[in-house]
């Protein structure tokens, strides 16, 4: 946990610090309102641009040397003309971790040409004259402040990927020290009184669960209250997820307890199935980016899950909309439970270990 908590303190400072973002430009229409709309967005002294061709930037991108490519179509302007724009395209391997903040500013900007358009009611004349007032500051639209949320939900998005992994990783621990009671025959010599393995399972269940739980909460209490950033969630219900996972990440290490013969092969199970399943299941970049074979792969893996029912939650859905998710993560885990009670009961009346 102290490892999870060092990390995001570094991410969230290098995130903080790096506040210019690389860009790479292709204005196709090249008229006045997409020129204004490049000048506006560098007066925000957030990005900078870097123009080229289309294939020329894809390798930048590639060597991360720009973190995306925004595109200006060739009837930008006349699409503002006719009120039917459907903005400026975008292009990211980091997705929207990556093109948020730009979309906002590009968005709002496009929003106040629209309105412009709308009252000038197809008329090109009167759309100019309202235009050169808004530029020169003569024709006052209502500005407000918004928060610049995107980087906190990139923020977050990592640094709860990073706390699922650590998540299993401390799970992994908890079953080593249950191997290890088998491994000493202490397991057996529990199972001659009348406790059965489904009473040891479910204690076990219990007591790793209480640790998750306090793991959890420290967690969100050091985002919340040291480095200050939004989730964006409520805090009841990222509790919700992340023990639901929790719960999922516990029966992954009672399984590796059933199934492994000594104790280095349960740490070696361990690692081959936290760091695969983490990188198929989002910790590290979103499902999205991934090819469509490994996204259905990845509906089998409960951090596909409890991110994704993080991020929806980001985005304003309603609760109800990712129940779904908690359910199937509470069926992962009962499913691994019953896969691990039944392994143990077969252990009982083999009574073999390493």
């Amino acid at each position: 946990m102290l490892s999870f908590v060092a990390s995001f303190y570094i991410y969230n400072s290098s995130a903080s610090t790096n506040s210019m973002i690389n860009v790479g430009l292709i204005n196709k229409d090249n008229q006045v309102l997409a020129n204004d709309m490049i000048e506006y967005l560098k007066s925000t002294k957030r990005f900078k641009f870097i123009t080229g061709s289309e294939d020329e930037l894809k390798d930048m991108i590639g060597d991360r040397k720009i973190e995306c490519i925004m595109i200006i179509p060739e009837d930008f302007t006349n699409s503002i003309y006719e009120e039917n724009s459907n903005g400026i395209y975008m292009y990211s391997i980091k997705g929207e971790q990556a093109t948020a903040l730009i979309k906002n500013y590009s968005n709002i900007y496009i929003k106040n040409l629209m309105d412009i358009s709308k009252a000038s009611e197809g008329d090109r004349n009167k759309f100019n004259k309202l235009y050169d007032g808004y530029k020169d500051g003569s024709l006052k639209i209502k500005e407000e402040i918004l928060e610049d949320s995107s980087l906190n939900i990139g923020i977050t998005y990592s640094g709860i990927g990073l706390l699922i992994m650590f998540m299993m990783f401390a799970t992994g621990n908890v079953s080593r020290l249950m191997i290890k009671e088998r491994r000493n025959r202490t397991y057996y010599r529990i199972c001659a009184s009348p406790i059965s393995s489904k009473t040891y399972v479910l204690s076990n269940v219990l007591a790793n669960l209480f640790v998750v739980f306090l793991q959890v909460i420290i967690i969100l209490l050091f985002i919340k209250k040291v480095i200050k950033v939004n989730t964006y969630v409520p805090d009841s219900l990222m509790i919700l997820i992340l023990v639901s996972f929790g719960l999922s990440a516990i029966g992954i290490g009672m399984v590796v307890m059933a199934f492994a013969k000594s104790s280095t092969q349960g740490s070696n199970l361990t690692t081959l199935i936290t760091i695969p399943t983490s990188m198929l299941g989002g910790c590290f970049w979103e499902t999205s980016l991934m090819p469509k074979t490994l996204q259905r792969v990845s509906n089998f893996i409960p951090q596909k899950w409890a991110i994704e029912a993080i991020n929806k939650l980001q985005h304003g859905v309603d609760f109800k909309e990712v129940f779904i998710n908690i359910i199937i993560l509470w069926s992962f885990a009962l499913a691994l439970f019953l896969i691990a009670i039944y392994k143990m009961n077969v252990d009982d009346k083999v009574e073999n270990f390493v």
